[in-house]
This record gives C-alpha cells, sequence and structure tokens, in this order.
C-alpha cells in the first residue's frame, strides 16, 4: 500500500526525541514535523497540515485541545496522554539533577487523581488548557509555590514553561512521555487511518451498487 505520512506537531525542542522513537518503530511511515515556540500556534498550523498529512501527532494535550475545539478533523488526530510513570521518571530525574527531595513538587498537565501518595506533597495546577491565559497562570502558579510554598522543584508538561522557569533559575524538569506510550500512539493513529480508507472504499462499492 502507499506510504503513510505523519505530521509530528508540536514544540520544537520536543521532536527530536519523538522523530527517532517513531523512526526506529516505523522506518517506513513518511515522517515529518511542525514546530511551535507556543501551543497557540498550533491553531494556524493546522489547516495547512490536513492539506498534506494523512494523520497527526500532537506532543502536547494543550495544542491538541485547542484544535479540537476551534477546527474539524478531518484526518486522524492524537495526543500522547501524561502517564504516571512519566511523574516517576521525572521525579528520578529532578532527584538525580538536584540533589533534592521530592516530597514538595509544583506540578502541572497530570489528573491529580492519578496522584496516590501520601509521602508526596505535590501541588497540582488546573488544566485550564482552552484558557487564553492558561501559561501567565501556570507561570504565577509554580513561581507561588516556590516562593512562598516552599516547594524544591516544578514539573511541568509544557517546555514554553521550562524556558520561563529557567530564566528565572527556578529548579524544573519536563515531564516526557514513555517511548512505548510514543509507538502505541502511533499504531493507534494508523488503525484509525486504515479504517478511514476501508470506510471511504466501502462507501463507493455501496455507491456503485446502487
Amino acid at each position: 500500500g502507499e506510504i503513510m505520512k505523519l505530521c509530528v506537531l508540536g514544540p520544537g525542542n520536543t521532536l527530536n526525541r519523538n522523530d527517532g522513537i517513531i523512526k526506529d518503530a516505523f522506518p517506513d511511515l513518511d515522517l515529518y514535523e511542525a514546530a511551535y515556540d507556543v501551543y497557540t500556534e498550533a491553531l494556524d498550523m493546522i489547516d495547512q497540515i490536513q492539506q498534506e498529512a494523512d494523520m497527526v501527532l500532537f506532543p502536547g494535550k494543550a495544542s491538541y485541545a485547542l484544535c479540537k475545539r476551534s477546527r474539524r478533523q478531518l484526518i486522524p488526530w492524537e495526543y500522547l496522554p501524561r502517564h504516571i510513570s512519566s511523574l516517576h521518571r521525572t521525579l528520578l530525574e529532578v532527584q538525580r539533577r538536584f540533589h533534592c527531595g521530592i516530597c514538595r513538587i509544583s506540578y502541572d498537565t497530570l489528573d491529580s487523581s492519578l496522584i496516590r501518595a501520601e509521602d508526596l506533597r505535590l501541588y497540582v495546577a488546573e488544566q485550564r488548557l482552552l484558557d487564553p491565559g492558561y501559561l501567565d497562570y501556570l507561570m504565577e502558579f509554580h513561581q507561588n509555590n516556590y516562593c512562598r510554598n516552599g516547594v524544591s522543584c516544578c514539573i511541568t508538561g509544557l517546555t514554553e514553561i521550562a524556558g520561563r522557569l529557567n530564566q528565572l533559575k527556578i529548579p524544573c524538569a519536563v515531564t516526557l512521555p514513555a517511548s512505548t506510550l510514543v509507538i502505541d500512539t502511533v499504531k493507534r493513529l494508523q488503525l484509525r487511518y486504515q479504517a478511514q480508507l476501508n470506510l471511504e472504499s466501502w462507501i463507493v462499492v455501496i455507491m456503485l451498487e446502487v
């Protein structure tokens, strides 16, 4: 069959890692990337991408949610969910990099229902993905927790926030999805694309039958 074309639409500094994982697991896939600096830019890019690609992978939920609200899905889209395993990996990284305790952490882009550790004091931000002031809210949230609530480190799912926190010299780490999660999500996209093709060919057959 023809080669499927996948566009990875995400922040520039996370694309290389995801590309490497996808290329290793799916050598037959035609992969290209569309990079943004701030997740709201995805909205200006998605129309063009839907004309060029067969499938879209959003590494972040914020850009996905924004596009889903304002645009019609013409081809299959998926985003990489943040999983508790991402948090565990990032906590280990925090201990190694900053040599600090992990009992007080400021966190965003993780569903608080996933966290059930009694010994962890996690401050979890609300997921206001569609709020135009979301990035400003998160910055205030993390800064406040660091300066007033004594958190040792901030963990974020948004590279835009990590960049700003780094400028302020506030210790922070970015949660990245496990490679197995990236591979599973691309497989799901391929299945959805295949199902869409099959449906279209069935419609053609039915029309001929009529």
